[in-house]
């Protein structure tokens, strides 16, 4: 028998038993009650599954031109998102550049501390058939 459904919270140590990344990354079962967790199980035992997890999303990054390479205006605004970002508690944000954005970009999330992360990034539309809105 095939089975898909969603673990409960007080199940989440089902999946690190299982096996995988999870377990490969010692993901502590606490962290994970604030997370989803989609499971295929075989016969009674967890042969699939997908975290789902709320991040905290930082962007867009914006300065006007004319002020990108003003040191105070710069420095102030790093000194002011790593403070957000510190105080929300959150053991780590994300945030997308743009490939085309990436040269300006880039230095200002590596001086917030951001790493380059491995791989490619995708996403789904849930909705596709909202329009979208005018400013």
């Amino acid at each position: 028998e095939i089975r898909a459904y969603t673990l409960a919270p007080d199940q989440i140590h089902r999946a690190l038993e299982a096996g995988g990344p999870l377990l490969e990354m010692r993901v502590d079962p606490e962290r994970m009650k604030d997370m989803s967790v989609a499971v295929v199980e075989v016969d009674g035992r967890i042969v699939a599954y997908w975290v789902i997890w709320y991040a905290l999303h930082v962007e867009p990054l914006w300065i006007q031109e004319e002020w990108r390479r003003h040191p105070g205006v710069t420095s102030r605004l790093v000194h002011q998102m790593q403070s957000v970002v510190e105080e929300t508690g959150e053991p780590a944000v994300y945030c997308q550049i743009d490939q085309e954005n990436a040269e300006a970009v880039a230095p200002y999330a590596t001086r917030l501390g951001f790493l380059e992360a491995p791989g490619k990034s995708y996403y789904l539309v849930l909705k596709p058939d909202l329009e979208p809105v005018e400013v």
